[in-house]
């Protein structure tokens, strides 16, 4: 009888409801945890153990030096959470998967040559506001409880966006944005640094189901395919050793 070859296994997609990824956080936040394993993935908190995407979680505003600019009075900052993330992110190369909610998004928002408004207002109602996806033109509600504010860099992605604020702060000025054409934006990928930044919380108890979904379907749209990628480059170089 002639020797079976033993097929390799074939790498397809779940569907973002069976997608299982694991997850390690530099700031473990339990809620964003529970979100995690409830939908079957895993975390890991030893940034030497093996993982898909690293996810920075919600906190203090970012301290505004990581972006060149002075202190505002309405920011409240943690230095030890940013200098402690910051060196979380400088062990991670580029194109490894980043995930930022909140406080989160808009650290990475810096890391990827963005900027923030220190204050802005009517986003901080720790309830609920509509966005508009800038790729569908669906419009759907996300949970709002910031007070700092996403700027992209000219080389983000916008996602979402809406035209919430009243007023916009910067440490020495403040915009009103009636008729001004900058929109809101609540969430942006930047492709240079593989970071999806994600002002909601979706891990809130009052998020609405949209809000979480989408932030599911963007991991799975943004990671899924170079998760596939890495890991075989991993079962093949294991194959190489043997």
């Amino acid at each position: 009888m002639a020797d079976t070859v033993k097929k390799e296994p074939e790498f397809k997609d779940p569907g973002v409801g069976n997608l299982q990824m694991i997850f390690w956080m530099p700031t473990l936040d339990a809620a964003v945890l529970e979100m995690l394993t409830k939908r079957g993935h895993k975390v890991v908190y030893n940034p030497k153990l093996w993982y898909d995407v690293a996810l920075f979680t919600g906190g203090p505003d970012v301290h505004p030096f990581l972006y060149g600019e002075k202190l505002h009075n309405k920011t409240v900052f943690d230095l030890q959470r940013d200098l402690r993330d910051s060196a979380a992110y400088h062990m991670l190369h580029s194109v490894v998967p980043k995930v930022g909610i909140c406080r989160g998004a808009q650290f990475l928002n810096v890391k990827s040559g963005g900027r923030l408004y220190q204050h802005v207002t009517d986003h901080a109602i720790s309830g609920t506001h509509e966005v508009m996806d800038n790729w569908t033109s669906d419009v759907f509600k996300v949970t709002s409880t910031h007070h700092q504010m996403i700027r992209p860099s000219y080389d983000a992605e916008i996602l979402l966006a809406t035209d919430l604020s009243k007023t916009r702060s910067t440490y020495d000025s403040t915009i009103y944005p009636a008729g001004y054409s900058e929109e809101d934006v609540e969430a942006c990928y930047y492709p240079e640094t593989n970071s999806f930044c994600f002002q909601p919380h979706p891990e809130n108890d009052n998020s609405p189901k949209e809000c979480t979904d989408y932030f599911f379907e963007k991991i799975h749209t943004y990671y899924w395919n170079d998760t596939l990628r890495r890991r075989k480059y991993v079962r093949d170089a294991k194959k190489k050793e043997v």
